[in-house]
């Protein structure tokens, strides 16, 4: 093997390598973007989580006075 055919193979790895850096640089921002998205999504969940929580809450507290309110006429004395 002579000087050219060793720097044409160290061209081309060369070369790979850029390729491959690139890729990989495109990779990383794509998780990035993913993260962020999950983030986003994460904290909607939390949010749509606490209201319904809220919502659960108010509605089962009328329920009861309701209840209430309907035994208290029946059975009153």
């Amino acid at each position: 093997m002579d000087d050219r055919e060793r720097d044409e193979i160290l061209w081309r790895l060369d070369e790979r390598t850029e390729r491959m850096d690139a890729r990989v640089e495109r990779i990383d921002g794509r998780v990035e973007s993913q993260d962020e998205v999950i983030d986003d999504l994460d904290q909607r969940v939390t949010r749509n989580t606490t209201v319904l929580a809220g919502i659960t809450f108010g509605f089962s507290s009328f329920i009861v006075a309701v209840l209430g309110k309907i035994h208290a006429i029946f059975h009153f004395k």
